[in-house]
């Protein structure tokens, strides 16, 4: 039960942070007073139908007189996975990997600037210690860091937040900084909106594109810039993406083919226009005075105030006794709204909790004898039942069966409010009512309650289940899947074994009807590197449903052990990093060796590349020994190992050879800054190195 308890919870809180973007910190391991001055930063933000993958590239240099073993730290999104972190100090690239146990490392504790930096780093902080890395005055380290998460999406409008930056850390401005943002999205992008932005961002749209470029340089603003974009509302449906991956870079001898789903189906598919029948219970007790109480009562106005109009509606409110508005539902009309408004506001808190008086009294006001409305039922309550029927087991039976001798499709919905709550009951309750509990702390229950009253009043598809034909997904993600209400979207990740024409059906129920959704899709049978990180995101989402079931164990139990150690082996292997695992400096070399080691060759030579670091274009530069003629291909691979740029010499015998990178890919795209390897392939002779593109 505490599972799904906490998916609600997370899912519910989402509604109120939006994912978001920071630039990292370098801290003196032996004085974290010290920080590293940052010289440049390039970020590259890849959407692609509301999946993200964010990669900052980051130079610090040592400015001090001092000899340390630095900290780097960066505040990651709350619902962000990092799945990369490279770091290059001179001409050599390192890959950090991850280990087991949980970073303990605070930057903010024993610094000058104390709460301030942990604030900034936020609730999710990425803090890698390099304990085998020492870095001498004047020296200097890039940081490649990549996470992936899914953007906040709510009535067709998709938002990425770029907050602002830790200047006020720093003595200095930033000498340069670069965000690039490339959003690709299946639906018609209709508007692109930047606000408050560090300056003034060069923008692209087209129907189902958009860029965003900022370019700037000695940085020092504090302002925070939120980019939203927004997708047209009449194309709903089901949108995918997938991908086979090579199978040696699949960690396990399972199927090696991924795919991300984003569905959001249109009702008028289904006909699905009901009218509803809502009953709002609201603990008054002694406890829910002060702010709780004003919070309950703002959330209760708000709910009437937005009922249709074909709704009927009443109110309970309850502490040692219970007492309901009106004794049977009423029309949505203005007089009853006013009327029910004034009820609200002549509510005070005081007295016990009946709980089971509460349900006694709001449920047989439920009457359709035709049963053409929807009955959905919301409880408030923070704490446990005092007056009445107070054991647990009891107090559930009781409102299951006041809940079946008037329907079997009430949607029950319950909100837990503060530290104090019957979290069993609420769960259970909930779960066997068709709805589902959420837990709040106590400054955030108006919020969460109005932005779940828009989305419930207009549910979608509840307790969906996914089945295919041809049946050849596996392994998918979230489970159980989440429900779908108005406005909001199911992203559904897994895994599949053969290629070719689908189809998928989406199931569950609406207003108590069953109702079901049928998409075509064909999955791919082809390897595409821009879909690579789908892997990423099934494994992200993997790893969060085996957490939820980890806090459902006996954290002392010999099972949550288990499940730990298979968590961490798992996030290991995949490369996502989850709350039990963080990374570490062991100084593997961070690419593969068939870009990073020269091979030994009689024929040609190489002379290197000119300027290195360089911005923005450098000079390759090679020799021939022998009467070769031929054409020297090179290949130019970024930091993943991704290829991103082809060029070609026609070599005519001995001599001296040049070519000319201006710094873009083979969509003539300007690259990034960061470590990128080239190879050069001249008969049976292959050459090698890497060059840094430091913008």
């Amino acid at each position: 039960m505490k599972m799904f308890a906490r998916m609600i919870l997370v899912s519910m809180l989402l509604l109120l942070t939006l994912p978001m973007f920071s630039i990292g910190m370098m801290f003196f391991s032996n004085d974290t007073t010290r920080l590293f001055a940052l010289e440049d930063y390039d970020v590259d933000i890849r959407i692609e139908n509301q999946a993200a993958v964010t990669t900052v590239t980051e130079t610090f240099r040592n400015s001090t007189f001092f000899t340390t073993n630095p900290i780097y730290a960066f505040g990651m999104p709350l619902d962000a996975s990092a799945v990369r972190l490279y770091y290059t100090i001179g001409d050599t690239t390192w890959s950090a990997s991850l280990q087991g146990g949980e970073q303990s490392q605070n930057p903010g504790q024993g610094t000058g600037y104390g709460e301030d930096i942990n604030n900034y780093l936020g609730d999710n902080p990425l803090v890698m210690p390099f304990e085998d890395t020492v870095l001498e005055s004047g020296d200097t380290i890039i940081i490649e860091l990549e996470y992936v998460n899914l953007l906040h999406y709510e009535n067709g409008n998709v938002s990425y937040i770029y907050p602002s930056s830790p200047f006020q850390f720093h003595n200095n401005p930033i000498p340069h900084g670069n965000i690039t943002i490339d959003i690709y999205s299946d639906r018609s992008i209709i508007d692109v909106n930047i606000l408050d932005g560090i300056c003034t961002p060069e923008t692209t749209e087209q129907t189902n594109y958009a860029q965003i470029i900022w370019d700037e340089i000695d940085i020092s603003s504090q302002n925070e810039t939120s980019i939203t974009y927004s997708l047209n509302t009449e194309e709903l449906g089901m949108f995918g993406m997938s991908t086979l991956m090579p199978q040696d870079s699949v960690p396990d001898d399972d199927d090696n083919g991924f795919f991300l789903f984003i569905a959001e189906p249109d009702p008028e598919d289904q006909g699905l226009v009901i009218p509803k029948m809502f009953t709002l219970i609201i603990d008054n007790s002694g406890s829910m005075s002060g702010s709780k109480i004003n919070q309950a009562k703002e959330a209760a106005r708000y709910i009437v105030n937005s009922l249709n109009e074909d709704d009927k509606f009443n109110l309970v409110k309850f502490n040692s006794s219970a007492q309901s508005w009106q004794q049977t539902m009423q029309d949505a009309t203005q007089s009853n709204i006013n009327s029910a408004i004034s009820y609200i506001n002549a509510i005070y808190a005081g007295g016990g909790t009946n709980i089971s008086g509460a349900f006694s009294t709001a449920i047989p006001i439920f009457n359709d004898p035709d049963n053409e409305f929807a009955k959905i039922v919301i409880f408030l309550t923070d704490g446990e039942a005092t007056v009445g029927i107070t054991p647990t087991e009891s107090l559930v039976n009781h409102v299951n069966n006041e809940i079946e001798q008037v329907s079997n499709q009430i949607c029950l919905y319950t909100f837990g409010i503060g530290e104090s709550v019957n979290t069993s009951l609420l769960t259970q309750i909930a779960r066997d009512n068709n709805g589902f509990p959420a837990f709040l702390g106590d400054d955030v229950l108006e919020e969460v309650i109005t932005e779940f009253y828009n989305k419930v009043r207009n549910p979608i598809l509840i307790n969906p289940t996914v089945t295919v034909e041809p049946n050849v997904l596996s392994n998918i993600f979230p489970s159980p899947l989440n429900s779908i209400y108005s406005g909001s979207q199911l992203m559904i990740s897994g895994r599949y074994s053969n290629p070719g024409l689908i189809t998928v059906n989406l199931s569950g129920t609406a207003f108590g009807q069953e109702v079901t959704y049928n998409y075509d899709y064909t999955l791919s049978n082809q390897v595409n590197s821009d879909y690579a990180f789908l892997s990423k995101v099934w494994a992200k989402q993997m790893i969060e449903n085996m957490i939820y079931e980890y806090y459902l164990l006996n954290p002392n139990s010999t099972e949550a052990e288990e499940m730990m150690d298979e968590i961490i082996d798992i996030s290991i292997a995949w490369g996502v990093m989850c709350e039990f695992t963080h990374f570490i400096d062991d100084g593997d070399v961070g690419i593969d060796e068939e870009f990073a080691i020269q091979t030994p060759c009689l024929n040609a030579r190489l002379l290197g590349n000119f300027p290195n670091p360089f911005n923005p274009s450098t000079t390759i530069m090679f020799e021939i020994l022998s009467n070769l003629g031929d054409s020297a291909v090179i290949k130019i691979y970024n930091i993943r190992g991704e290829l991103v740029k082809i060029l070609v010499v026609n070599v005519q015998g001995k001599g001296i050879y040049e070519v000319n990178w201006n710094g873009t890919d083979r969509n003539l795209k300007s690259c990034a800054s960061g470590t990128y390897f080239y190879t050069i392939s001249v008969g049976d002779n292959v050459l090698s190195s890497k060059m840094v593109l430091l913008k």
